[in-house]
């Protein structure tokens, strides 16, 4: 086979692969902003969550995203509680209301923990234009599920938005540039409800930054650009039970 021959061989091979990657590229696209669409705009169908509570112990419900799903609760100190979670991995704020919503819950709820709010913002990349409503939308949920809860005097923590992670490869190419800005400004409006509402504040955004280097968040408090290792929630849950023990 002549070098010709070979080299006619590998620019076809070549152009294949670039038309697979530009055809599975734009799939991904559209099925990851349909996705996303969905998450903003629930149909109010999300599953329907029983809490049974126990009228003798100390209830507190985590409610958010993934990053309330696994929220680490294994320090010694969350044995003085009943601890249950109402969280969904890649929920949106919209989507954690209607299953606050649809809740069926039997007892005193003493403390409710809120964290969610990047599943909205990640969006951002599909929906540029939506940019400052997604983040007012955000807040609203947040207040919202604050206000169901503390009608019967339970103790509401809102813990804002976590800084990103460090990420790379395809991930960058459709992450939002302006994302950590966007966590700023929600997180600041965040502050001001707490301020203006009586609601306890969690600084995860504070907890999670890398002051020394500037960078978004500490890298080994991660263990991807969303989610954080078990080194990570130790941080929290430190300023954490320094709200619940009134020391903060």
């Amino acid at each position: 086979m002549n070098q010709t021959r070979i080299i006619f061989i590998l620019v076809i091979l070549v152009i294949g692969l670039v038309i697979c990657t530009v055809f599975f590229a734009n799939g991904m696209y559209k099925y990851y902003k349909a996705y996303l669409e969905r998450g903003l705009y629930p149909n109010g169908n999300e599953q329907r969550v029983e809490l049974k509570l126990d009228s003798l112990q100390t209830d507190i419900i985590i409610i958010g995203d993934s990053r309330s799903k696994h929220w680490d609760i294994s320090d010694d100190w969350w044995n003085s509680y009943e601890v249950h979670k109402m969280a969904q991995s890649g929920f949106t704020s919209a989507q954690v209301r209607v299953l606050a919503n649809n809740a069926n819950i039997e007892g005193e709820v003493n403390c409710v923990i809120l964290c969610m709010g990047i599943n909205d913002l990640k969006a951002g990349y599909f929906f540029k234009q939506q940019e400052n409503a997604i983040s007012s939308t955000v807040i609203d949920n947040y207040e919202k599920i604050a206000q169901q809860f503390a009608a019967n005097n339970t103790k509401i923590v809102v813990c804002n938005v976590f800084p990103e992670g460090r990420h790379g490869g395809i991930r960058r190419l459709i992450w939002p540039s302006g994302m950590q800005r966007q966590i700023e400004s929600v997180n600041k409006s965040l502050l001001e409800l707490c301020k203006q509402k009586g609601y306890l504040y969690l600084d995860a955004y504070g907890t999670l930054m890398d002051g020394r280097t500037k960078t978004p968040a500490k890298a080994n408090y991660y263990k991807d650009f969303l989610h954080l290792n078990n080194e990570g929630y130790e941080a929290l849950n430190k300023q954490l039970k320094k709200l619940l023990d009134g020391e903060a």
